[in-house]
């Protein structure tokens, strides 16, 4: 089994746009980093696939939390990390957490 620093916190995107990720970025930077914890970014530009380059990226990257998001993804609640890093230490079983966007929020 791989070893992973506890408190660390990678970003993997496929990247074929690079004004889209910029944006993306710029959302990540506003997120709240919990304290101790440390960010990785992992960008793989033009792919052959976002599966090829995601599975590298399981393998490659050191972070025990990794997020593996779209280049055009917006983060909306600062609070994004904290809240992610609450549901798996409340749920030692869990592996996975997967979540969707939407183009509109409700008021």
């Amino acid at each position: 089994m791989k070893a992973y620093p506890n408190q660390s916190i990678a970003f993997i995107s496929c990247v074929n746009n690079k004004r889209y990720y910029a944006l993306a970025k710029e959302s990540i930077a506003k997120l709240k980093i919990p304290e101790g914890y440390k960010l990785e970014y992992l960008v793989y530009e033009n792919a052959s696939s976002m599966a090829q380059a995601y599975n590298e990226a399981l393998n490659s990257a050191k972070a025990k939390y990794k997020v593996y998001l779209h280049q055009d993804l917006i983060f909306h609640d600062v609070d994004f990390l904290q809240k992610t890093i609450d549901v798996f230490s409340k749920n030692p079983k869990l592996g996975l957490l997967g979540v969707i966007g939407s183009t509109s929020l409700p008021a």
